[in-house]
């Protein structure tokens, strides 16, 4: 689910379906029923892409299952004034990825090559069939991904939330 924060503080639980404006403050919430390494990038237009998760100071990216966790984790990403598609490239692995973000500092930029590079690994090891649903009819707004039982022990499930700014 993502947090959407206006002027004056106050917090409003949004679906990422929605359409962001310019000043825009928010966090996007991951909740896991499993176990697992996470990772959350900021695929920016020109290409580039900011590590999100794991979160600064923290040495590992493991995540506990039925715990939420916040991205980014002491701040907000804010919409500037450039409209366009924000894209959020997120990986829960049964087993660290050595090649991704760890080795990089959170909230440090990738280059374009080592962005493709994540996309790649995204690509050949994520789980196939994945089932995404939106809850939109409640008070608490939320979007669920669900894998086939069959590649949950071995395969990195993958998500790709594009984030609307207009």
């Amino acid at each position: 689910w993502i947090d959407l924060f206006d002027t004056n503080g106050n917090l409003t639980r949004v679906s990422p379906t929605r359409t962001f404006t310019s000043g825009d403050r928010i966090k996007l919430n991951i909740q896991s029923n499993r176990n697992g390494y996470l990772y959350v990038l900021n695929i920016g237009s020109s290409g580039d892409s900011h590590v999100l998760f794991p979160n600064p100071g923290v040495n590992s990216n493991l995540i506990t299952a039925g715990l939420p966790y916040s991205v980014p984790f002491k701040t907000y990403m804010r919409f500037d004034n450039n409209p366009g598609e924000e894209l959020l490239l997120i990986m829960l692995s049964p087993r660290p990825l050595g090649n991704l973000a760890p080795a990089q500092p959170a909230y440090g930029p990738l280059d374009n090559q080592q962005t493709n590079q994540v996309i790649q690994t995204a690509q050949a090891t994520g789980a196939k069939d994945i089932i995404l649903e939106d809850d939109t009819t409640g008070p608490a707004p939320a979007t669920y991904v669900v894998a086939p039982v069959s590649s949950l022990d071995s395969k990195v499930i993958t998500m790709q939330v594009k984030l609307k700014h207009r």
